[in-house]
């Protein structure tokens, strides 16, 4: 069985079928400062990335019709994804990311918007797990929402397989809240978030399974899976065992939590030295005085 899931992602709304992203991982890889940005901590590359790969025409049209789906009337709090994981050096991209939409918004829209820099993903980090090891992976937020009527937008550099932002409207979820759209600078294999059904059918095909005995071997429905999930899975070689190929993937790891340990000289266990706890190092960082967007 993997890590229990309380949203079904075949029920999310309208504005959360996709993912709305800018470019592919192997693209923003290669851009100046992709490593000091997200494995050295350095928030000024973190903005310089975002700055690089989001203004430009192509973006902004897509940054467009996502923000059709906010009410510019209510409170917008956008959440990047921030990383409170052992031995894991601060992902400022993020951060940055968040920063410069609320700030462009703010500035551009005349909104009421703000980054919610206190909710962190605690545990094992997924950051070079293969598809398996993901799956079994439980991500764990901690920290609280602001208000329960506004609207939240999660911002992060990478859509993967999309259980790190899943677990992270479960968690804004559970608070009362509510999640209006995804955004992410880059993707890895689709932009979809909820599967239409025809990959719903090529995946059952690709195993030659039921709806039932999928459930019976990985403890969910197939709805709680999003697109990336199941394209994975599909390419996964253990499709050619079927229903034995699926145990293996769904095998449990230890499902062991690391503690989130706020302590500064900490070392011994809770977050490394090199991050300590971000909120801190976020709370007291204000980038916007150097975002000039035009």
């Amino acid at each position: 069985m993997i890590p229990q899931r309380t949203v079904k992602v075949s029920d999310l709304p309208y504005s959360l079928g996709i993912c709305y992203s800018h470019t592919s991982i192997a693209y923003m890889k290669r851009v100046p400062g992709y490593q000091e940005a997200k494995y050295n901590g350095n928030p000024d590359a973190g903005l310089d990335l975002v700055k690089s790969l989001i203004f430009n025409q192509r973006s902004f049209r897509r940054l467009g019709f996502m923000l059709r789906h906010l009410d510019l009337d209510r409170k917008i709090y956008f959440v990047p994804v921030i990383n409170a994981e052992r031995n894991m050096r601060l992902n400022t991209i993020p951060v940055a990311y968040a920063e410069i939409l609320a700030f462009d918004l703010e500035k551009n829209a005349n909104a009421n918007v703000d980054v919610l820099r206190n909710i962190v993903k605690i545990g094992k980090p997924n950051t070079g797990r293969n598809h398996t090891d993901r799956l079994s992976n439980p991500i764990v937020y901690d920290g609280p929402i602001r208000e329960r009527d506004a609207q939240y937008v999660i911002a992060d550099d990478v859509y993967t397989f999309g259980r790190t932002f899943m677990s992270l409207i479960e968690h804004i979820k559970l608070q009362g809240g509510s999640v209006t759209a995804v955004t992410t600078l880059s993707m890895r294999y689709t932009h979809r978030i909820k599967p239409d059904m025809k990959l719903v059918e090529d995946f059952k095909k690709a195993y030659n399974i039921t709806d039932k005995e999928f459930k019976e071997v990985s403890g969910h429905e197939i709805g709680y899976f999003t697109a990336a999930e199941l394209l994975g899975l599909i390419q996964n070689y253990n499709r050619k065992n079927g229903i034995e190929g699926l145990k293996r993937i769904f095998s449990p790891g230890d499902g062991r939590q690391m503690p989130l340990g706020l302590q500064e000289d900490t070392g011994k266990k809770g977050i490394a030295p090199a991050v300590q706890d971000p909120r801190k190092i976020w709370m007291n960082y204000s980038p916007s005085v150097r975002i000039t967007p035009y």
